[in-house]
């Protein structure tokens, strides 16, 4: 199978409590690479481009509200099958749910 590529973001809560380290161990836990880092304070014509799905919905604002809250972390990764393993290490929008 062909390798492929992800984006995971460590938003500002993460960056805040300390949480970087754990999200880089679990993923090359994982054996997946890390191709690339980037702590990133990010706009609003940023986010309306990544969120673009999320631009009409009503908690939209909540939204942009948090994401400019603190820098977040940008990671790259990549592997095989790692846009699935990343979706179940992450799990479901509420964290708590999360494998």
């Amino acid at each position: 199978m062909a390798k492929e590529w992800t984006l995971v973001l460590v938003k500002p809560d993460g960056v805040k409590n300390r949480h970087i380290g754990d999200v880089l161990s679990r993923i090359e836990q994982k054996g997946y690479q890390i191709i690339d880092l980037k702590m990133i304070k990010p706009t609003e014509e940023k986010l309306r481009q990544h969120y673009a799905d999320k631009v009409n919905a009503p908690y939209f604002d909540a939204l942009m509200s948090y994401m400019t809250e603190g820098p977040i972390v940008g990671i790259i990764v990549a592997g095989t099958n790692v846009v699935k393993a990343i979706h179940s290490m992450a799990g479901a929008t509420n964290p708590v749910d999360a494998a």
